[in-house]
């Protein structure tokens, strides 16, 4: 990393809570070397691996900022998004990250599913509202092709997103939240005072970043001040390879 400033770390992609505390541990010490003890460092957290004793092993770890992907609550909409966990075990990764003491938790929730009212999608973040999360990620369902939601679509077994809905939900959403104290900073977030991520500010500003690990993109500066995007490759017995041919453990 050299010289570079480092303004967040950021643990996201996949599910990055499968890996040890004890690992995310050195990844963080390594970066943070030498530099100061006010990074934000974010972690995405899978409901379905995630209790009490990894809240506490990545907060002792030196992780900030835990995100939990609650994606929904209601079971039929975590069918539907193909989820393994269900609600009561998202609340529980919320309560857990929470009494960890993380300085932020945030959560993830999807809105514009098949079948679903405005009033569904207002039930659920009321619920992590009420819970006491620092920060809320609301997004409108994308129907990515490939994926048994888009074959359920079109065997007619579900119903396409409609986008007069879609676009009401996220009016119905950001109301909803900026009312009870939430700062609707970005178009898919909102934060209580002093919860912005420090990491999607950076990125949505233009600045550099640098992914590290299989399939992670990063954004360094090119000539005359422009930015070149990077993508590692993807394999991870093709990525350890790389780094071991350029000396990088």
């Amino acid at each position: 990393m050299g010289g570079m400033e480092v303004p967040a770390l950021f643990f996201g992609g996949g599910t990055p809570s499968l890996w040890s505390p004890r690992d995310v541990g050195r990844v963080i010490e390594a970066v943070m070397s030498g530099r100061g003890n006010d990074v934000e460092v974010s972690l995405e957290a899978n409901p379905g691996a995630f209790g009490e004793r990894e809240a506490v092993g990545y907060r002792s770890a030196g992780v900030t900022r835990l995100s939990v992907g609650v994606q929904a609550l209601a079971e039929r909409r975590l069918g539907i998004l193909g989820r393994v966990h269900g609600g009561a075990e998202a609340l529980g990764a919320l309560r857990a990250a929470r009494g960890a003491g993380f300085r932020t938790c945030s959560a993830d929730v999807i809105y514009g599913l098949p079948g679903e009212r405005v009033e569904d999608a207002l039930a659920e973040v009321r619920v992590l509202a009420a819970e006491g999360v620092e920060h809320i990620s609301a997004y409108a369902l994308t129907v990515a092709e490939g994926t048994p939601l888009a074959e359920s679509i079109r065997r007619g077994e579900e119903r396409a997103p409609d986008e007069g809905e879609v676009a009401e939900a996220y009016l119905a959403v950001s109301e909803e939240l900026t009312s009870t104290g939430y700062e609707h900073y970005e178009v898919s977030n909102f934060a209580r005072s002093g919860h912005r991520c420090v990491h999607h500010l950076h990125v949505w500003r233009g600045g550099q970043y640098v992914g590290l690990g299989a399939g992670a993109v990063g954004c360094v500066g090119g000539e005359g001040g422009g930015r070149v995007r990077t993508r590692n490759v993807g394999e991870v017995a093709r990525y350890l390879g790389a780094m071991g041919r350029v000396g990088v453990g």
